[in-house]
């Protein structure tokens, strides 16, 4: 075996034979250029990373300076931050896992050095494997030895010098890292669980806000309280709440919307509590907030976003379900027939998926040269009313507008002509009928009408339906109703020509001064 081999293999080697100098100066040399990078030229940090690293996940922060040995031998997976002045002595393999993160001067050891002097001044020495799970957190200064295995969900606070194992789900502190406790499901809600909280504000722009109204009637019936949704800028600017055991949650999937940061400013001004959630873990409202929840979805890059509408709805769901549980509020075996009737629907969506594929082929001929077209529901698929006129308008390009079916009554309708395309979001309730007997009407104004419904109470169909089964749960099928307007905004623009992840001014939000692009947060920039 040569010196390399010897090494990798955790056996003793001098570490100046057989080429090992030549890769760790070839290495020093992706360092330097590394941490001598400008600090907003994050498209370059990423790709040499990526370079230097010997697996890296799809996405991995590294502040400046950076230090390391070899850098092949490390694997770092999905969602991985380290903050200022990481050393990795890898000697032999580092393999971290998931959603880990390390505060500063985190340091990691894989080699070592025999005790006695005569062997130790003989030149040789040896490095053995650490590994670090998923989910984990290293305090500032953190030291591990070669040869440890940290498990996944371990915290590790910070000046502790980890010398053995670490199992699953523990906090460990100290020099030798001694486990102090386990990690329950009581810390999910460590902010919250000893505070009393009578309602709740869900602000947030777009899908987001979108995402809470979705999410609202779910949320009332298990916590008992009153949950509003608002846009950021009308709570941070005219709200006036007047019961402090009140909790805010800001909600950006990009995480860098500036009207969130207000709201949540706002509110911790008042005195209220207040939590963020976002896709990206770098976000900017996790700085506002007293507490943090990741979206996870993975980056949606594209401009319309399609998982981040359901991934926010879910996780929001799930948040809120977790502190109504520790409360005591909800019971475990109450959702766990919660969670049955999510998953009831979930299983439902290929199904949905495949129908309205087929649907928007029978409608796209007459569909796509609309310039006016109108979204209608009602009850919990008002939701899906905006988030799908908004998806069609960022798509198509074209005026979209949505209305819950009873403000239709009231004057919209005297606008319908001929060139008004209309798509009634047709669920399961008293306004089912109310719906199919308005389409009569309007098939008297308008040929262009497009029912997406269940084949319950409806008599004829036609090519313009897109009629499935679907599950019907009053608090759970906004998630698949909004499928079928996804499915339009997906195929439309690729027939149009549109492009829709071009914006049509790709430095707007930067000019109006409604996102905070700063190159090293928003991973969401191209």
């Amino acid at each position: 075996m040569n010196m390399k081999e010897r090494m990798l293999a955790g056996l003793p080697y001098r570490a100046w034979e057989d080429g090992l100098p030549a890769e760790r100066m070839e290495n020093k040399r992706r360092i330097y250029r590394f941490n001598n990078l400008a600090p907003d030229d994050q498209e370059e940090a990423k790709a040499l990373l990526a370079e230097i690293l010997g697996k890296c996940g799809g996405y991995i922060h590294v502040e400046q300076p950076f230090h390391c040995d070899y850098g092949k031998h490390i694997e770092v997976g999905e969602n991985f931050f380290a903050n200022y002045n990481l050393t990795i002595l890898d000697v032999a393999k580092v393999k971290i896992g998931d959603n880990v993160q390390f505060a500063p001067n985190v340091s990691l050891y894989t080699a070592g050095h025999p005790i006695h002097p005569v062997s130790r001044n003989s030149g040789y020495e040896y490095g053995i494997e650490i590994t670090i799970g998923d989910n984990v957190w290293l305090g500032g200064n953190v030291v591990v030895l070669p040869g440890v295995h940290i498990g996944n969900n371990v915290v590790v606070g910070a000046g502790s010098v980890v010398t053995k194992d670490l199992p699953d789900n523990v906090i460990a502190v100290g020099n030798p890292a001694k486990i102090i406790r386990k990690i329950t499901d009581e810390d999910v809600n460590y902010y919250y669980k000893d505070k009393k909280i009578d309602q709740i504000y869900v602000i947030g722009s777009g899908t987001s806000y979108h995402a809470g109204l979705s999410a609202k009637n779910y949320l009332e019936e298990i916590l008992n309280i009153k949950v509003f949704c608002m846009y950021p800028t009308q709570f941070s600017r005219s709200e006036k709440v007047f019961n402090k055991n009140t909790l805010v949650i800001g909600m950006s999937q990009g995480g860098q919307s500036l009207s969130t940061v207000e709201g949540l400013d706002a509110a911790s001004k008042r005195g209220l509590m207040t939590a963020s959630v976002s896709e990206n873990p770098t976000a900017l409202i996790f700085e506002h907030a007293q507490t943090q929840t990741r979206i996870e979805v993975g980056n949606e890059k594209c401009g319309a976003k399609t998982k981040g509408y359901a991934g926010t709805t879910v996780t929001l769901m799930m948040m809120l379900s977790e502190l109504a549980i520790i409360k005591g509020i909800l019971k475990e075996e109450k959702f766990k027939l919660y969670k049955e009737r999510m998953f009831n629907v979930i299983h439902n969506m290929p199904l949905v998926v495949d129908a309205a594929t087929k649907w928007y082929g029978r409608i796209k001929d007459e569909f796509l040269p609309a310039k006016r077209i109108i979204v209608v529901g009602y009850d919990g698929n008002y939701a899906d009313v905006l988030e799908g006129a908004l998806k069609v308008l960022e798509t198509v390009r074209q005026g979209v507008t949505g209305y819950d079916i009873e403000e239709f009554f009231h004057g919209i309708y005297n606008s319908i002509t001929e060139s008004a395309h209309i798509f009634y979001l047709a669920s399961k309730g008293d306004y089912k009928p109310r719906t199919l007997k308005l389409i009569e009407i309007l098939k008297e104004w308008t040929p262009h009408n497009y029912l997406i419904a269940s084949p319950e109470e409806i008599e004829n169909q036609n090519k313009n339906d897109c009629i499935v089964e679907f599950v019907e749960d009053p608090l759970f099928s906004p998630w698949e109703y909004i499928i079928p307007m996804q499915v339009l905004a997906c195929l439309a623009p690729q027939d149009l020509g549109i492009n829709p992840d071009i914006p049509k001014d790709p430095q707007f939000h930067a000019r109006i001064g409604s996102k905070k692009l700063d190159g090293l947060r928003d991973q969401y920039k191209k």
